[in-house]
């Protein structure tokens, strides 16, 4: 899966900066500002995805604690 996502990078880079493939493609090298959108977007969803897991798992240990509370006021 590395392998192939690593390929799939490579041949789009070589879409975008290769000259001769430039005009098949009708595309335009990318500049800096251009990258640092691209990057932005590409790294939203594992931000996304992080917030939600540590959200989430707060939330279940939140709830395993007064679980705990709760059978030791049971037991007593």
């Amino acid at each position: 899966m590395i392998y192939a996502t690593s390929l799939s990078f490579c041949l789009m880079l070589g879409v975008i900066y290769i000259p001769i493939l430039q005009p098949i493609f009708y595309t335009v090298p990318l500049g800096l500002i251009e990258w640092g959108v691209v990057s932005s977007f590409a790294i939203l969803p594992l931000i996304i995805s992080e917030l939600y897991k540590t959200l989430f798992s707060r939330k279940k240990s939140l709830d395993k604690d007064r679980d705990n509370e709760l059978l030791k006021l049971l037991k007593e």
